[in-house]
């Protein structure tokens, strides 16, 4: 009798322990699947910070390249409106025309009154009154053609920076270009459009591009010069 109970107290013995075993691997069983989830949790949300802080570190390169671009366009529309305009040369005028045939007249009379010193007189003071006239013209126009040759000169300098900015604005462009053709919509491809996507995004109002370009189009906020 006492060995059988002494095997049931062994049997109840090793029957408790080997439940008590098992309880604690399945606690630890249960420990390890939530820190599992906990980890996986953690690491998907840093993911999202990660592809939220690339799209502004996108947006704002995109703002600053299109930036420059736009400022190029500004600088460029400047230089083109500081050409000058040549001075045209005036002919002689209507009333210089009839000072000379009224000294031909005066010339013709003594003629006819058959005074030829006095007609002789008067030819010669028409033909220094020409002189001094052809004189002024000729110092006038010269005076123009001064003028003109420094406007030439101006317009060229004015020109040369024109065809390096042109090209700069050219070589941004396409960068920009390169830059945003695999994500960015050309639509939108213009400084302030770029400036409020980045402020969307950073403040919450938008998680996407997309949702960006939702609440743009949704507050009318569209203008500006695209590439």
């Amino acid at each position: 009798m006492g060995d059988v109970r002494e095997n049931g107290e062994g049997t109840r013995e090793e029957t408790g322990a080997s439940a008590e075993t098992e309880s604690k691997a399945e606690t630890e069983s249960r420990e390890e699947t939530e820190a599992r989830a906990e980890t996986g949790s953690k690491a998907e949300n840093e993911s999202g910070a990660e592809t939220k802080e690339e799209l502004l570190r996108k947006l704002a390169d995109a703002a600053a390249a299109l930036g420059q671009a736009e400022e190029i366009r500004q600088r460029l529309e400047r230089i083109k409106g500081q050409y000058r305009t040549p001075v045209p040369k005036k002919k002689m005028g209507k009333s210089t025309g009839a000072l000379l045939l009224f000294c031909a007249v005066l010339c013709l009379a003594p003629f006819a009154e058959g005074n030829a010193l006095g007609a002789a007189l008067l030819m010669l003071e028409t033909a220094g009154i020409c002189c001094v006239l052809m004189l002024l013209y000729r110092m006038r126009d010269q005076g123009v053609e001064r003028e003109n040759r420094k406007t030439a000169l101006w317009n060229e300098q004015v020109e040369a920076q024109e065809r390096e900015l042109s090209a700069e604005l050219e070589r941004v462009k396409t960068d920009c270009r390169e830059c945003l053709k695999s994500w960015y919509p050309q639509k939108y491809a213009f400084a302030e459009a770029a400036r409020f996507f980045y402020d969307a995004v950073k403040s919450g109002r938008a998680d996407s591009l997309e949702d960006a370009v939702r609440v743009y189009e949704t507050e009318g906020m569209w203008k500006g010069v695209t590439l």
